[in-house]
């Protein structure tokens, strides 16, 4: 009687333990389907941005006219000529750092180019200007460079209304490799535009051949003596109040500051013999 007793306890608990299991077998079931649904859709929409941006990147935004503005030396047709942009390209695979070069091959005068693209397919190309604003002389030629040096044009003579920079420099394809030493060209320039603002003097050239003797022309008849790179902006100050202090504005020679000092103001100008501007 008790063993009966036993068998259909027994049998009752062994009944609860397998609802219980399938209860969670179903579960189990349904979370891998969940999963399975999320992944799927995942899947689809990583596809479907693919293919949107493969599409938006060959059919999509096609370039229907191109046009350039800013550029005082070139005409707009042979700007856009020469900037590789074609008809019927994608607009948004264009590059303006490849339409610069490009245009910069056969343009020199063009310092900077922004490509403004609009997704009804027009491009305007605005173009800035490039300015001559150093001078090289090389194998008996002389180079106009910009800013960065460069090269823009080639000259027979030596060209007006840039400072002519006498160096050891090397053409290297369109730019200028100029080897400075110890003299940092940049610097001197920049100190110079800084400290000439305001004076009516002109700097014309600037000899930086020999680092411990730059010497510099302005007005075309006075010729500075600056020594070494040490003091520089000092030695620059002191000779702008030397023109005013002196009045060499009218007059023409050589200033000497190679030994001037922030403790010893040692200055010396030498009258030219015929002494005319």
């Amino acid at each position: 009687m008790v063993c009966l007793e036993f068998e259909k306890i027994r049998c009752r608990y062994r009944g609860v333990v397998n609802l219980s299991d399938v209860k969670n077998v179903k579960k189990r079931k349904n979370g891998k389907r969940k999963r399975k649904k999320g992944i799927a859709l995942i899947l689809f929409v990583l596809f479907s941005l693919a293919l949107l941006i493969g599409l938006s990147l060959t059919v999509f935004f096609p370039v229907k006219s191109i046009k350039a503005t800013g550029s005082k030396f070139y005409e707009s047709r042979d700007l856009v000529k020469y900037s590789g942009i074609e008809i019927g390209e994608n607009l948004l695979r264009i590059n303006e750092n490849e339409v610069l070069a490009n245009i910069r091959r056969s343009l020199p005068f063009v310092d900077e180019v922004s490509v403004e693209k609009n997704l009804d397919g027009n491009i305007i190309l605005k173009v800035t200007d490039a300015k001559e604003v150093f001078s090289y002389s090389i194998d008996e030629k002389f180079y106009s460079t910009d800013k960065n040096d460069r090269v823009l044009k080639v000259y027979d003579e030596m060209p007006e209304n840039m400072l002519h920079i006498v160096c050891d420099a090397k053409l290297s394809e369109d730019k200028l490799s100029v080897e400075l030493n110890d003299v940092k060209k940049e610097e001197i320039i920049e100190m110079i535009s800084a400290k000439a603002e305001g004076f009516s003097l002109k700097a014309n050239e600037l000899d930086i051949t020999n680092s411990y003797e730059i010497t510099m022309l302005f007005d075309n008849r006075l010729k500075v003596n600056f020594g070494d790179v040490s003091y520089f902006e000092e030695k620059l100050s002191h000779f702008l109040k030397m023109c005013e202090n002196e009045n060499l504005y009218e007059v023409s020679g050589t200033v000497n500051l190679s030994q001037y000092t922030p403790e010893n103001h040692a200055a010396f100008f030498v009258k030219d013999k015929n002494n005319v501007k």
